[in-house]
């Protein structure tokens, strides 16, 4: 699904804090920038295919 991403997470739900930082990261190579001081999101652009690690 290429474009813009943006997910948030409720500071309580730390399995997809865990789960979105790992996917992004893995899509993005590490690319991504986590705002939010109580709830995390993470935003990032997805051009294609993920990052082999």
């Amino acid at each position: 699904m290429p474009g813009k991403w943006t997910v948030k997470q409720t500071a309580n739900n730390i399995g997809a804090q865990l789960f979105w930082r790992k996917t992004s990261g893995g899509w993005t190579n590490d690319r991504f920038e986590e705002i939010g001081t109580t709830d995390p999101i993470q935003s990032f652009i997805l051009d294609g295919q993920p990052v082999d690690r």
